[in-house]
């Protein structure tokens, strides 16, 4: 079995991507920041660490895990993002 595609989403800069692989081999390239090393530290904690840091979240839901538990006047408990990771074969 091969990879075919692979769904990352709230991983650091990567809000919500689609990686499409090659059936030979896929080689990331890309400016600086444009998240080569953020794909490829996602696949290591995912396939093998599991050990995730709140850094790893995307800056984008910080504002969501902050709220969460939070109930004010108007608000209601707010649901954790969750770091999600696909993998099509």
């Amino acid at each position: 079995m091969k990879i075919t595609k692979v769904n990352l989403r709230n991983f650091r800069r990567l809000e919500d991507v689609e990686i499409d692989f090659e059936p030979d081999e896929t080689i990331f390239v890309g400016p600086n920041n444009s998240g080569k090393t953020s794909a490829t530290t996602a696949f290591r904690l995912f396939l093998k660490t599991y050990n995730f840091k709140i850094h790893d979240f995307s800056v984008s839901r910080i504002t969501d895990i902050n709220a969460f538990g939070f109930v004010g006047e108007d608000e209601e408990l707010t649901e954790l993002p969750a770091i999600e990771m696909v993998i099509l074969l």
